[in-house]
């Protein structure tokens, strides 16, 4: 694949990308159940020779409904809107289409997942296509090695926007993992708690809450609690953000408890479905900790 090639969202429209931001967004905002519908006249609306456009629309149909732990229903709609699309995009569009499809196998336990990852692995072998840029991620490594954190920023940033511009919800997720641990690194605690959230990296809620606690900086708790019952409401951020409160109950303020209590009740009603267990337990665990 040639380096001029464009990158998946690049050959989308400039509305549709404005969409696309809006309504993941709103979704994560807990009104998944107004995005649905929408995204779904959206896809109906749009002309049929834009098909890049409708195939990043389904895109992000399905990839919210396998965050908020829907799988089946985000593959109906991946085989409804996006597959019978993907032979009709450019190879890097086409090698992304997969690799989604392979979190929302891997996800809803098909054994079609781990097949589909390993065909693509050879596929993109021959395309010779990347992820992430490593000229980037060599130049992050080498300033991370040295501590000088903040040159690490900008190549590590350029990762993240290019993981976008992609499409791949696997390869943004590394991304933000590894840009929220940076932020960790520097400081950066409200930034820190966003991209490792929406990373789903469960494992670095316990040094994120270790660092706040440090900090005893009241103003900041309550902009991290504002933030986590903003923006986690999408079922795997819920999870990992019960993770966050969980490792951190001595330090929120009483006056935010019932605010927290509130957010936490409904979801510790859910039925102890696979993720939806999973949703429940650690909704259980983030109010025992916290009263």
């Amino acid at each position: 694949m040639t380096t001029t090639e464009p990158l998946f969202l690049e050959t989308v429209s400039p509305v549709v990308r404005k969409v696309l931001v809006a309504e993941r967004l709103r979704a994560m905002r807990g009104k998944l159940v107004e995005v649905l519908p929408r995204l779904r006249g959206l896809v109906d609306e749009t002309p049929a020779d834009k098909t890049a456009d409708v195939v990043a629309l389904g895109l992000l149909w399905s990839e919210l409904l396998q965050l908020d732990g829907r799988e089946e229903e985000g593959l109906a709609i991946f085989k409804e809107v996006v597959e019978p699309r993907q032979g009709s995009l450019p190879i890097a569009g086409q090698l992304v289409v997969s690799d989604n499809l392979s979190v929302l196998q891997m996800a809803s336990l098909s054994g079609e997942g781990a097949a589909t990852f390993y065909h693509l692995v050879d596929r993109r072998r021959v395309a010779q296509f990347e992820w992430s840029d490593s000229v980037d991620l060599l130049e992050a490594q080498g300033a991370i090695e040295k501590e000088k954190y903040n040159e690490a920023l900008p190549p590590l940033w350029r990762n993240l926007v290019r993981a976008h511009a992609l499409g791949s919800w696997r390869a943004s997720r590394w991304a933000a993992e590894r840009y929220g641990k940076l932020c960790l690194k520097i400081g950066a605690l409200e930034e820190a708690c966003h991209y490792l959230i929406t990373a789903e990296a469960e494992k670095e809620m316990e040094p994120l809450a270790v660092t706040i606690g440090r900090r005893r900086d009241l103003e900041l708790i309550r902009t991290v609690l504002r933030r986590v019952m903003a923006y986690a409401n999408l079922r795997r951020h819920f999870i990992a953000a019960c993770k966050l409160l969980a490792e951190i109950p001595d330090l929120i303020p009483d006056d935010d408890l019932p605010a927290i209590a509130e957010w936490l009740l409904p979801r510790c009603r859910e039925l102890p479905v696979r993720i939806g267990g999973g949703v429940m337990r650690a909704a259980w665990e983030a109010l025992q900790a916290c009263f």
